[in-house]
């Protein structure tokens, strides 16, 4: 049964192409001299872990969003160096892309490889570092006045 899954969804899906080894994050970005750079504090990342789910990406046996969160503190400096090495060097790791597709049952037949769609799970600091690039981004947009 999950073999044929396995099967009609990689049919249905693309390897991915060489040029998105290396993504260049500038890409993504509007640049503006006047602009501050994206830079991750830790406070930041500490903010980001402390409210990650820990019942959420179980399936992420390396970096559990549990282990994340119970060890915020003490991540918060190096992961905040590594987001920001990533955002400067503009190439975001392999790794963080690479997701588990599993298959979803939506209705029907379970013998049907159509009534299942598929979902991906990425890993836990792919979602860390989108998440922080959003509250930079927030932070830029929406200074506060103090």
């Amino acid at each position: 049964m999950i073999p044929t899954k396995n099967i009609h969804f990689a049919s249905v899906s693309t390897l991915p192409d060489e040029k998105l080894n290396n993504v260049n994050l500038r890409n993504f970005f509007i640049t503006d001299q006047r602009a501050s750079p994206l830079v991750a504090e830790p406070f930041d990342v500490y903010s980001v872990l402390s409210n990650l789910n820990p019942a959420k990406c179980k399936g992420c046996k390396i970096l559990p969003n549990r282990l994340l969160k119970s060890c915020c503190q003490s991540l918060a400096t190096p992961l905040s160096l590594l987001v920001n090495f990533v955002l400067v060097s503009e190439s975001f790791p392999l790794q963080w892309k690479t997701a588990l597709i599993l298959p979803l049952h939506k209705k029907g037949s379970y013998d049907d490889v159509m009534n299942f769609r598929p979902i991906a799970l990425l890993s836990s600091l792919s979602k860390v570092f989108e998440n922080l690039v959003q509250s930079i981004c927030t932070r830029i947009s929406h200074p506060t006045i103090f």
